[in-house]
């Protein structure tokens, strides 16, 4: 995809905060991909697995759309907030989470990937570009009730209503319809067919790493 070179500085101002932020992640080549559904503890998970996320820089689109946000990067809508509109940058805002993640594997440091793993296509690309980089990679996703992922959803609505007040930039609302169809299908896998995985709260693939 080739942006406008004032678009493309914008985005790069955007990766350097984010990336500014995870500096002190260490130097150790981990990945860890970790996916559920909104509302998910997954540093529940992540504990129980003993990752430590201060070892790691975190790669979320969230995250990255927070960050536009707060720039003035997502469109404007009239009557939405700027988090209500996020989906009008979602496409960009997995680009700049990609550009903040190779950025990230250059320099060798540790990275969580807090992903949705709805799409197999997506998921295996988070996957492959550690993996290629000499990584360890260990999969896990977090499970949680649908309609308590439906609630917490919800709490957007919070935002929404603090934006109006002119405090934050709203909330990402996510419809409970598209929540519960989500729900009921598995996560994607970043294994090709017939690999290995296990399902016990979470699942986890035995770390991988590349042959040299």
């Amino acid at each position: 995809m080739i942006w406008a070179p004032g678009r493309n500085k914008a985005q790069s101002l955007v990766v350097s905060a984010l990336y500014e932020l995870g500096k002190a992640a260490l130097i150790e080549r981990e990945a860890v991909l970790a996916g559920g559904l909104p509302g998910a503890d997954k540093n529940a998970t992540l504990a129980q697995l003993r990752v430590d996320p201060s070892r790691y820089l975190t790669v979320s689109v969230d995250a990255v759309l927070l960050a536009m946000a707060e720039r003035g990067l997502i469109p404007v809508v009239e009557g939405l907030s700027p988090l209500e509109a996020a989906d009008l940058a979602h496409a960009e805002a997995q680009f700049i989470g990609k550009r903040l993640a190779l950025r990230a594997l250059a320099d060798g440091r540790n990275v969580i990937f807090d992903i949705s793993q709805a799409s197999p296509p997506s998921v295996q690309s988070w996957y492959a570009a550690p993996l290629r980089a000499g990584y360890t990679v260990t999969w896990v996703f977090t499970k949680i009730d649908a309609e308590e992922s439906v609630r917490h959803s919800s709490t957007a609505r919070r935002g929404q209503e603090a934006n109006r007040a002119d405090r934050g930039y709203g909330g990402r609302y996510i419809p409970p319809e598209a929540i519960r169809a989500l729900a009921y299908t598995a996560p994607a896998s970043p294994l090709p067919p017939g690999g290995t995985g296990a399902t016990a709260g979470q699942r986890k693939v035995p770390a991988v790493r590349r042959p040299t």
